[in-house]
């Protein structure tokens, strides 16, 4: 088999994986993997359908019997079976026709094996795949609209109903009416402004270099309040009642900064690179990168970690981001830094164990939205949307977006999705392109 990648695959598998998944030859993670993958790639499902039809093919292959039937030597006269003669038996036209066409046929098919073997190409007119693959998928989602998030506002009166954007390129902070998708508010940052958390009386980001974190009204862009942490401030940020949650990964600390006073009133050490914060069960869930626990669970009212959950699935992967559903559960994003994939890991809050894991596949980025009906994340290299089922723990498609996406937000109903570029330090930053997305059904 080729090792050729196969032409538009979302997870660039080789025609070789592909094959040795349909002959059951995979170890069972990668197989799992794969079979997660094909109902939302298009590209590998027109591949099985080819695979399908040639098997057909080589099935009902008719082979004409030899002359004059099997387990004879049809050049011996039947008069001299006993010895070898130079007689030869007359073949009709016939039989010569029958052996023959047989004989072409079997070359042709092992011609278009080869073919699809070493050739990429979806473009071949097949069969109608095999019941146990989905010929047609429904679309997990639409793009309605691209906002651009430079472009001037329209009001300088914060909406309602709309959702704020840190624009790290352009060092902007930007809402957008999810009515309308009009720029209602845009405000200039520092340079060094890194993560956006937004209530409806304040906005709260903060600053790498400065090692500080700075509350903004969101009327005026004006900072209201300055609380000093530490620099090096490239980590989440989260929000509960009355509180603002943030990590560094400087010293492997989270703060709580008691949104009343302005003031720290907590610091909570945890493990080695906390990046990802969300707030769900009662409990502030952190994600850290370096150990082997790699989420903790922190009380809200206690300010206490009172679970360390190891997610490091035997010690291969990292803790990169963390969500949290309405029905409770807690969903992970892995990274496996040997391949550069990813898995998506359900956590049950009332056991703090782990009830599903999901193969996303490669280079998916740590932010995630948690929804009821699905779980979506997205992944920057391959530029797409994925949608996860929490109900069957799948992935069941993707969506294209044709630029990097880095940043998720969800409000009004729709996905927002926030294009990014890569630094001069290799980091992906957010920038000003804005996808509003509808969720399929």
């Amino acid at each position: 088999m080729s090792d050729a990648t196969i032409l538009e695959c979302t997870l660039n598998l080789s025609v070789e994986t592909l094959s040795a998944w349909r002959d059951n030859a995979l170890p069972a993670r990668e197989h799992e993997r794969v079979s997660a993958h094909l109902p939302g790639c298009a590209a590998c499902r027109t591949r099985l359908a080819q695979y399908d039809a040639m098997v057909h093919a080589l099935q009902t292959l008719s082979i004409p019997e030899p002359v004059g039937g099997y387990g004879r030597n049809p050049r011996l006269p039947s008069g001299n079976r006993g010895r070898w003669t130079n007689a030869r038996l007359p073949m009709g036209m016939q039989g010569w026709t029958g052996t023959l066409a047989a004989v072409l046929l079997l070359a042709t098919l092992v011609g278009l094996f080869a073919f699809f073997a070493s050739h990429r190409t979806t473009t071949t007119v097949l069969p109608t795949p095999t019941a146990s693959v989905t010929a047609t998928p429904t679309p997990i989602a639409n793009i309605t609209s691209i906002i651009d998030l430079t472009s001037s506002a329209t009001s300088t009166v914060p909406a309602a109903t709309g959702v704020w954007f840190l624009d790290a390129v352009d060092h902007r902070v930007t809402q957008v009416n999810s009515a309308d998708n009009d720029i209602v508010a845009s405000f200039p940052v520092p340079t060094d402004a890194y993560v956006l958390a937004s209530t409806a009386d304040a906005l709260w980001i903060t600053r790498n270099t400065a090692g500080t974190v700075e509350r903004l009204d969101p009327h005026t862009g004006q900072v209201v309040a300055t609380i000093p942490l530490l620099p090096h401030l490239r980590a989440g940020i989260a929000l509960s009642a009355n509180a603002v949650w943030v990590a560094s990964g400087t010293n492997n600390t989270i703060w709580r900064i008691d949104t009343r006073t302005n003031r720290v009133v907590a610091t909570i050490p945890v493990g080695m690179f906390p990046r990802s914060l969300a707030v769900g069960d009662g409990s502030l869930w952190v994600c850290t990168g370096h150990d082997t626990p790699g989420l903790w669970r922190i009380d809200l009212n206690t300010n206490r970690v009172v679970a360390k959950i190891d997610v490091s699935e035997n010690q291969t992967s990292q803790c990169g981001g963390v969500a949290v559903a309405p029905d409770g559960s807690v969903w992970v994003i892995n990274y496996y830094s040997d391949d550069d994939t990813n898995d998506l890991l359900r956590i049950n809050p009332q056991t703090n164990a782990i009830t599903a894991t999901v193969a996303l596949g490669k280079d998916v980025t740590f932010g995630l939205v948690a929804q009821a009906n699905a779980i979506w994340a997205v992944s920057d290299v391959r530029q797409v949307l994925l949608r996860i089922d929490p109900q069957m723990n799948r992935l069941i498609g993707s969506l294209s977006l044709k630029s990097q996406p880095v940043a998720m937000a969800l409000e009004g109903g729709a996905l927002w999705i926030q294009g990014g570029i890569t630094d001069d330090s290799g980091s992906l930053v957010a920038g000003g392109r804005l996808w509003r997305i509808t969720p399929g059904p």
